[in-house]
């Protein structure tokens, strides 16, 4: 079931009144950069939210829609999953509204070494679209010491082992985590993972294949502790394609191999 939140945002529910797929269509131009957020609730008051909309507009009626259909009384918490603008752009409005932001250390120190070059990169990327002014680099508020490849239970209220959070090694970026929803069965991959159908990893300049293909055989390897996954959520779906199912894990190696193959000098 999909539920149009505004213009550019819908709602895709993948667990009935409990979890729910936010693609924010913003930027369909210069070419394609449909993202996904995650919104999901654990009774009886914690509200989650897995990465932001692009813009701080955007995660304002993300919000106005979660007070409607959960009631305004639930305890927000967000988790970034890298320092991109698709990650974070939100934030400014969550951090206003006195929400907790958690990202990794890193984001913090990536966003104060690169700053100017991360803005105007992606702010160039997407020059021609008319939302491009409103693209904003807010850093979280609360930061989270990880330790590569050993999986972090993130706490809240409700359930304290229902969140694990991992940093697999470098992949998309150097910071880029994977969120697993254990009660829920669910797997954010985010930027990590790809959508069938799609040609190709995307945004490279800030990855590392090498050890993205590390990455990703951590991450199997951290996934097989939880076998019964049923849903894995990408970072950028196609548009008018929606899939969550879990062989984008197996498609993602392909496409990783692909580009490894494009490279020799890479193959170790």
């Amino acid at each position: 079931m999909s539920i149009q939140i505004q213009d550019h945002l819908t709602a895709y529910e993948i667990s009935k009144d409990t979890a729910f797929v936010i693609k924010d269509s913003s930027f369909i131009s210069p070419s394609p950069a449909l993202a996904y957020s995650m919104v999901f609730f654990m009774p009886p008051q914690d509200i989650v939210i897995i990465d932001t909309s692009y813009t701080p507009n955007n995660m304002e009626a993300v919000l106005k829609w979660i007070d409607e259909k959960f009631g305004k009384d639930k305890k927000i918490t967000v988790i970034n999953t890298h320092h991109h603008v698709d990650r974070l752009g939100g934030n400014k409005v969550l951090i206003d509204r006195n929400i907790d932001v958690y990202a990794s250390k890193l984001i913090d120190e990536l966003l104060d070494k690169k700053e100017d070059k991360v803005i105007t990169g992606f702010k160039e990327i997407f020059l021609n679209t008319s939302q491009s002014q409103y693209l904003q680099f807010t850093p979280p508020n609360k930061s989270i010491t990880l330790t590569q490849n050993v999986p972090y239970a993130f706490k809240i209220d409700t359930n304290p082992e229902a969140i694990y959070l991992l940093f697999p090694e470098h992949a998309h970026s150097e910071d880029k985590i994977v969120v697993l929803i254990s009660d829920l069965k669910i797997l954010f991959g985010g930027c990590m993972i790809f959508c069938l159908e799609r040609k190709n990893l995307g945004y490279l300049n800030e990855g590392n294949m090498t050890q993205w293909k590390e990455s990703y055989k951590n991450l199997i390897s951290f996934i097989k502790n939880f076998p019964s996954i049923e849903y894995v959520i990408p970072g950028h779906p196609l548009p008018e394609y929606i899939d969550f199912s879990s062989k984008m894990l197996e498609y993602t190696n392909i496409l990783i191999d692909e580009e490894l193959a494009r490279d020799k000098n890479l193959i170790q």
